[in-house]
C-alpha cells in the first residue's frame, strides 16, 4: 500500500527529516529576514540566437539585405518579431516586436567567429559585450544575456541530495540529451563532425 502524507497530521509543519527527504529547504534564520526575490528561469523568458532568423544572415538576396519575420517560442506562448539586417562598419539587426503592450525596436550588435565551416555571425549583448543567446524576461522590455538578465536554469533550483531532487535531476538531463539528438540533422561534414554531434557527445558525458 502507497504511503500518503496527510498535511493535517502535522499542525506545526512537517519534521526535518521528512523535508529533506522531499527535497523541502531549510532556510537559516539570517536567511529568514531577508526579503525573498523569486528567480526568474530561462525557461520563463523568450530567447532568441542567430539561427532564429534563418540561415545565411549576412548573404544578400539580390543585392539587398536579408529581412522577414520570425517566430519565438517560450513554453506555450509565440511571439512575433520583423527583423531586418543593417551592412555598415559593424554588421547588426533590427528587431521590431511587442511588449508589455508596446511595439519595440532593438538595434543589435552582430559579432563574427570563424569556424572550420567559414564565417558565423553571433548575437552581441548590448550591456556587457557578450556573444550568444539573448533574453527577453517576462515584464521586460529589451533583450539581454543570461547574465545581464540574472537568469536561472530550472536544472540548477533541483536539490540533488534529496531523493526528488536527484530523480528531477537525472530525468531533466535525459529529456534534455534526446531534445539535443532530435536536433542533429547532419552527423559529420567534410570528414568533421559537425557543432550539434559534438555537443551532443559532450553531452552524453555528462548525463551518465
Amino acid at each position: 500500500m502507497d504511503s500518503v502524507i496527510n498535511l493535517e497530521d502535522f499542525p506545526h509543519g512537517l519534521p526535518e527529516e521528512m523535508e529533506e527527504y522531499l527535497g523541502i529547504e531549510q532556510d537559516s534564520e539570517e536567511n529568514k529576514k531577508k526579503p525573498i526575490t523569486p528567480k526568474v528561469l530561462v525557461e520563463d523568458c523568450f530567447a532568441i540566437s542567430v539561427g532564429s532568423f534563418g540561415r545565411y544572415l549576412l548573404k544578400p538576396i539580390m543585392g539587398q539585405a536579408k529581412q522577414g519575420t520570425a517566430y519565438i517560442w517560450r513554453r506555450f506562448d509565440e511571439k512575433k518579431i520583423e527583423f531586418q539586417v543593417k551592412f555598415g562598419d559593424k554588421p547588426s539587426i533590427e528587431i521590431r516586436y511587442k511588449a508589455r503592450g508596446h511595439h519595440l525596436t532593438q538595434d543589435i550588435k552582430l559579432s563574427l567567429g570563424f569556424t572550420p565551416f567559414g564565417v558565423r555571425p553571433y548575437l552581441v549583448c548590448w550591456l556587457c559585450g557578450h556573444r550568444g543567446k539573448l533574453y527577453l524576461k517576462p515584464n521586460a522590455h529589451y533583450w539581454a544575456c543570461r547574465g545581464c538578465n540574472g537568469l536561472t536554469y530550472d536544472l540548477q533550483t533541483y536539490k540533488k541530495t534529496t531523493v526528488i531532487g536527484f530523480l528531477r535531476y537525472k530525468l531533466y538531463r535525459f529529456f534534455k540529451l534526446n531534445l539535443m539528438k532530435l536536433a542533429v540533422k547532419r552527423i559529420d561534414y567534410a570528414g568533421k563532425y559537425t557543432r550539434k554531434a559534438r555537443a551532443v557527445m559532450a553531452f552524453a558525458k555528462n548525463v551518465r
